[in-house]
Parts: structure tokens; sequence; C-alpha cells
């Protein structure tokens, strides 16, 4: 019994591993406009590649950025320094809560955690605009063809969303459901299409749907008070 246990944390472990190795490309797209940003290997990262997919109105701030304060409850591991000049590109964390992405190059004291940098950014600073704008960001796996990507993050849909009791999982057929935290723990194992959701505190979580035909599928789930 002990062994089948420690066997089940470690597929688990290596899972999670996976999920992460292969999530340090994101795919941004601006209206008709697409970027892809390589992320660090860090927490921060990490922690920001588990809230993915994320479609959010970012804010305009000083001709040189777009920001967005995440929900509250929501926080990823910070670790500021001064870079001393942005780069048009960078993916930065503002404290502990703030997402900011730079379409200017220019000086700075302000210490940020860096999340990532978009590779090409030919196009962007045009895309951004010069008011608040829809951007969504997604994991891109280079190794998956349009239509693949496409097809697993419509796969499955979960409905409320937020939920503030409960949320359904509506789509294919999946084995089972694990609900984890933005560090990866789980907290809830399930076979069920529905997921009771009220003893949980308000934030970001993300839900893994494992599928005989699909293999893991990645959702986020924001659960309100």
């Amino acid at each position: 019994m002990k062994r089948c246990i420690l066997f089940a944390l470690m597929v688990l472990a290596i899972g999670i591993s996976n999920i992460k190795a292969q999530s340090q490309i994101v795919k941004i797209t601006v209206g008709t406009s697409e970027f892809f940003a390589t992320l660090e290997n860090t927490p921060t990262a990490n922690a920001f590649v588990q809230l993915l997919p994320l479609t959010i109105n970012m804010s305009e701030l000083g001709a040189v950025e777009k920001y967005y304060y995440f929900p509250s409850g929501t926080v990823l591991p910070a670790n500021a320094t001064n870079p001393g000049t942005i780069q048009t590109g960078d993916l930065m964390l503002y404290g502990n809560n703030c997402l900011v992405l730079f379409y200017q190059t220019f000086s700075t004291s302000i210490g940020y955690t860096k999340i990532g940098k978009i590779n090409n950014v030919a196009g962007l600073t045009a895309a951004l605009g010069s008011g608040s704008v829809n951007v969504t960001y997604e994991v891109y796996d280079p190794s998956m063809s349009v239509s693949d990507f496409d097809l697993n993050n419509k796969l499955f849909q979960i409905s409320p969303n937020p939920a503030k009791d409960q949320f359904n999982i509506i789509g294919g057929d999946f084995t089972r459901v694990s609900l984890m935290d933005i560090n990866g723990k789980v907290l809830l194992r399930t076979k069920e299409n529905t997921v009771i959701t009220n003893n949980f505190p308000a934030g970001v979580y993300f839900l893994k749907i494992d599928t005989d035909k699909y293999g893991t599928v990645i959702k986020k789930v924001i659960i309100k008070n």
C-alpha cells in the first residue's frame, strides 16, 4: 500500500514538473496580432503559467507600459530587483500581484520581478495602442499544431467561472480532475463533473483534467466568496 501511495505521489510530481517544463513559452494575443514570450525558469514564472489561459484588460501607464492587478487573493512569489533598464517586450511583476507588459525601452529605478520577455517585439507598440487593451495569455507548446493547440484549449469549459459555491466541467470524457492552488498543491481530486468550491478561499486555482484521448488539459478556475 505504501509503495502504491509513493508511486502515485511520484507520478503527480512528475506530471506537475512536466506541465511547468512544457509551459515556458506563452502566446500573447492583442487583437489580431500574436507574440511569443519565453519565460524565466523561476517560481514567479511557474506561478504565472498556472493562471493561464488568461484574458485581461490591461491599463495604460506613462506611454511605456500596460498593467493589470490580479483579483484580491491572487499573489505570485516575488523577488524584485532593479533592472536599471527596461527593454521593450519585458513581462514583469510589480509587487506581488501586478502584471506589467512594457512596450518601450527606458531607464528605471523601480524594482520588478522578471517573468519573461517577448521574443520578437516588431509591431508590439502599435498592437497595444495608447489606451487600455484586452490581452490574452496562453500556454504554447511548439510541438503542437495550431489545430491541436486550439482543440486542447477549447476541449473543456468551466461553468460558472468565476465560481462561488460550485462549478461544472463541460466537455469531453475525463478519468479524473485535480483542483490545485497556484503553487501546484492538490486540494481536491474527483471523477465527478461538479466540483464544490464553497470551502475554498477566494482566488485563482487551476484544474488538471486527465483524459485517455487527449492527455492532460489544464484550465484556470477563479473562486469567489
